[in-house]
C-alpha cells in the first residue's frame, strides 16, 4: 500500500449535512469549502468512493499532494470492494499520473501498469476504449507508429461516442490529431485538435481531464511555434482557471504559459519574476513545469549576460528531466565555448524523438552558433532542414525563423544581395507576431547585409531600430555584439584580444618561447592561453588552431583590438 492510511472499521458514521456541503462545493469546484467539509463530514471509513475521489481531487487542485494521493489510493482500494473494476482502473491510472507529475516516476509507472491490467479484464466496452486510447499514445509517443496511433484512437473515439463519454472522446481526438499533424497532414491534424477542444469548452469534460487537455494543447502550439494559437489557448486556460476559487496546481501551470508569452513578447521583467514564483509553488507538485521554468530564467538570464546564473539554471531545469538545449549551447557560444557548443547541438538533434517540428528551436541555433564557427557547410545544412520543416508545417513562427536562418547564411557566405529579401520578410512576420527580441535580431544582420551592399542609410535605420529594441529589452549580449563592444564575440570563434594576438603569432609561425618574448609573458602563460583557444575553437592540435587561423585572417600578424 503506496500510504497506510488506516481506518477505524468500527467509526463509520458520516454526518450528512457537511458530507452534502462537501459534495456541492465539489460540484462547484469550490475546493477550499469542500476541503473543509469532507473534514467534518467523518471519518473516511464511512464515505463512498465517490466521495473519496472528490475529497482527494479538492486536496489535489489546492496543492496538498499528499492529503491528494492518500485519498485517491483510499478511493481506488474501495472502487475495487464494490466491483467497480473500470472505475477502480482510471483512479489507478490517475494516482499514477499524480506521482509522475512530481517526480516520482517508478511508483507512477507502476500505478499506471495496474490500472491498464484492470482496464484489459474489465468487461465494461468503456474500459475497452480506454485501453485503446492508451495503445494509440503509446504508438505516438517518441514519433513512434503514427499509422498505428491513429487506428487505435479512432477506435478509442468510436467506443466513446457510443457509450457518451466525453473525456474518452476528446483524449482520443487530441491523439489522432497529434499524430495526424506530425505526419504533416497539417491541415486534418488541427481541425481534429480544435474538434478535441470543443466538449472541454463546453464544460462536459472533468476538470482534472480538461486541464491535462489544456496543456497538450498549448504544448503542441509551442511545438509548432504556432504563436497565435499558443496565445488563444492560454487566454482560453486562464479564463477556465477562473472558473475555481481556488486551483494552485493549474493556476502555476496557466502562469507558466504566460511566462512563455511574456518572454516572446519582450516583458522580460515580469517573465523572470513569475517564473521563479512558480518554480517556488509549485515545489513536489509539478516536476515538467518546474523543469521549463528554470529554462525559462535561464534564458533570460543568458540574453542579459548574467552567465553564471544562466548555466544555473539550465542545470537545475536539465536536473529535472528538461533538456538544457538549445540554450545552454547558445550560452556555451557566448562564453566563447564555439565548438562545444556545436556539438551540444548536434547531440541534441541526434536524440530527438518526436514530430520534425519539434527540431526546429535546436536547427535555428545550429545555423546561428555554425555561422559563429564559421562552419558554413553546417550552417547551410541546418538551415535547409529548417526551411523544409517551415514549409511542410507553414506556422508563422516556423516561417519567420526559416527566413531569418535563410537571411544569416547569405551574409555569412558573402552573398548579401540574397539576404535581403528572406531578412525582410522575417522583420515583417516577426513584427505581426509581436516578437520584438527577434524583430531586433534580424534588424542586425539585414542591417550588415544592407551595408555590405552599400545602402548605409538603410542600414542605419535598421541598425538603430534594432538598438533601440534591445536597449528597452535589456539584451546586453546582442547589445555589445552590435556595438562590437568589450564581452563581445566581435573577435572572431569568441577569442579574446589578448588569445587572438597569441594564435596570430603562432599562425605566422613562431613557437611558444618565441611569443613569451614578443608579448613580454611566460611560456605557462602562452600555452595556457593556447589551451583556452583548443578549447573555444572546439580543436585538439595546435595545426588546427593555425589552419582556422589562416581561414580567419589571422595569420598576418596580431589584429588590433583596442
Amino acid at each position: 500500500m503506496l500510504y497506510p492510511w488506516r481506518m477505524n472499521d468500527a467509526d463509520v458514521t458520516v454526518q450528512p449535512e457537511p458530507l452534502a456541503q462537501a459534495r456541492q462545493a465539489s460540484a462547484d469546484r469550490r475546493f477550499g469549502a469542500a476541503l473543509e467539509a469532507f473534514g467534518r463530514a467523518g471519518p473516511v471509513a464511512g464515505l463512498a468512493a465517490d466521495d473519496l475521489m472528490a475529497w482527494s481531487g479538492a486536496a489535489w487542485w489546492l496543492g496538498r499532494t499528499e492529503e491528494a494521493l492518500r485519498l485517491a489510493e483510499l478511493g481506488h482500494r474501495r472502487l475495487l470492494a464494490d466491483g467497480s473494476m473500470t472505475r477502480a482502473a482510471q483512479e489507478a491510472i490517475g494516482l499514477g499520473f499524480l506521482l509522475m507529475l512530481r517526480g516520482d516516476l517508478a511508483e507512477g509507472s507502476g500505478w499506471i501498469q495496474r490500472g491498464r491490467s484492470l482496464l484489459e479484464q474489465s468487461p465494461d466496452e468503456l474500459a475497452a476504449g480506454y485501453s485503446a486510447q492508451f495503445a494509440a499514445e503509446d504508438a505516438l509517443r517518441g514519433g513512434g507508429d503514427l499509422d498505428r496511433a491513429v487506428d487505435r484512437a479512432r477506435h478509442a473515439r468510436e467506443i466513446a461516442q457510443r457509450v457518451g463519454d466525453h473525456a474518452l472522446l476528446s483524449l482520443a481526438l487530441m491523439t489522432e490529431g497529434t499524430a495526424r499533424l506530425s505526419g504533416g497532414a497539417v491541415t486534418e491534424g488541427l481541425s481534429l485538435l480544435d474538434e478535441a477542444m470543443l466538449p472541454v469548452q463546453a464544460g462536459a469534460v472533468p476538470p482534472d481531464f480538461a486541464g491535462n487537455l489544456y496543456c497538450q494543447m498549448i504544448a503542441i502550439c509551442w511545438e509548432l511555434s504556432d504563436l497565435r494559437r499558443a496565445r488563444e489557448w492560454t487566454e482560453a486556460v486562464a479564463r477556465w482557471c477562473e472558473g475555481f476559487d481556488s486551483a494552485v496546481m493549474f493556476s502555476g501551470i496557466c502562469r507558466m504559459h504566460q511566462v512563455q508569452l511574456r518572454q516572446v513578447a519582450g516583458e522580460w521583467d515580469v517573465a523572470a519574476e513569475q517564473a521563479r514564483i512558480v518554480c517556488t509553488e509549485l515545489i513536489g507538485m509539478n516536476v515538467a513545469v518546474m523543469a521549463e521554468g528554470h529554462y525559462l530564467r535561464a534564458d533570460l538570464l543568458r540574453l542579459r549576460g548574467r552567465i553564471g546564473e544562466a548555466e544555473a539554471a539550465y542545470v537545475q531545469a536539465h536536473e529535472l528531466g528538461r533538456d538544457p538545449q538549445p540554450g545552454l549551447a547558445l550560452l556555451r557560444a557566448q562564453s566563447g565555448q564555439v565548438g562545444a557548443a556545436v556539438a551540444a547541438l548536434n547531440s541534441s538533434l541526434a536524440g530527438h524523438r518526436g514530430p520534425a517540428y519539434g527540431r526546429a528551436p535546436v536547427l535555428r541555433a545550429l545555423v546561428d552558433v555554425a555561422v559563429e564557427a564559421h562552419d558554413l557547410d553546417r550552417a547551410r545544412g541546418a538551415c535547409a532542414e529548417l526551411s523544409q520543416i517551415a514549409r511542410r508545417w507553414g506556422s508563422d513562427g516556423l516561417l519567420a525563423a526559416a527566413a531569418q536562418a535563410d537571411g544569416v547564411v547569405a551574409v555569412a557566405g558573402g552573398r548579401p544581395a540574397d539576404a535581403v529579401a528572406p531578412l525582410r520578410d522575417a522583420v515583417a512576420r516577426w513584427r505581426e507576431l509581436e516578437a520584438p527580441y527577434d524583430c531586433a535580431r534580424t534588424r542586425t544582420v539585414l542591417a550588415e547585409a544592407l551595408a555590405a551592399l552599400g545602402d548605409n542609410s538603410s542600414a542605419r535605420l535598421e541598425r538603430q531600430a534594432a538598438e533601440r529594441t534591445l536597449t528597452v529589452l535589456g539584451a546586453v549580449v546582442d547589445l555589445r555584439r552590435l556595438a562590437g563592444g568589450p564581452g563581445t564575440t566581435a573577435s572572431p570563434g569568441g577569442l579574446t584580444a589578448r588569445e587572438t594576438e597569441i594564435l596570430a603569432l603562432v599562425a605566422r609561425g613562431d613557437t611558444n618561447r618565441q611569443v613569451a618574448q614578443a608579448l613580454v609573458i611566460s611560456e605557462k602563460t602562452v600555452a595556457r592561453h593556447l589551451a583556452n583557444v583548443h578549447r573555444k575553437l572546439g580543436v585538439s592540435t595546435r595545426t588546427a588552431a593555425v589552419a582556422w587561423a589562416r581561414r580567419n585572417g589571422l595569420h598576418d600578424g596580431p589584429p588590433d583590438l583596442h
